[in-house]
């Protein structure tokens, strides 16, 4: 394991990122709707799901699109749009796993990898909400 961090360490990184979000999303059945944004989005990427489907126009919405459409597109391919909007979400927080990496490896300029590692994943679970307090 030590070897695996030293040689791979952003690979390490991801490894432990996906196997950590899918106990969230499979152990605690989590699927991470909670609030009235996660439903807004999910409204509006069923909209414009529609829309490439049947030419409907989706509704006005105040929410940045990006995601929504990003999420339509991959629903083209797979037809359940929670398990899309998971997929995507899970994909964006490794893209960030991998900037933050490259970030802290520009700025602080040195091979501790243990160092950044700890750095990444002490960010990114202060950020993520426990979902056994899902009210």
């Amino acid at each position: 394991m030590t070897h695996l961090l030293r040689t791979k360490p952003l690979f390490f990184l991801i490894t432990i990122a996906v196997i950590l979000q899918t106990v969230l999303l499979f152990y605690y059945n989590f699927n991470g709707f909670f609030g009235q944004d996660s439903y807004e989005y999910l409204r509006i990427t069923r909209d414009i799901s529609l829309f490439y489907k049947t030419g409907l126009t989706p509704d006005y919405t105040v929410y940045p699109i990006i995601y929504p459409i990003v999420c339509s597109f991959v629903n083209i391919i797979i037809p359940d749009t929670i398990l899309v909007m998971q997929l995507v979400s899970m994909i964006s927080f490794w893209i960030a796993i991998v900037f933050m990496w490259r970030i802290l490896k520009l700025l602080y300029n040195h091979d501790s990898y243990l160092s950044a590692s700890s750095n990444i994943l002490s960010a990114a679970f202060l950020s993520s909400k426990n979902p056994a307090s899902n009210c």
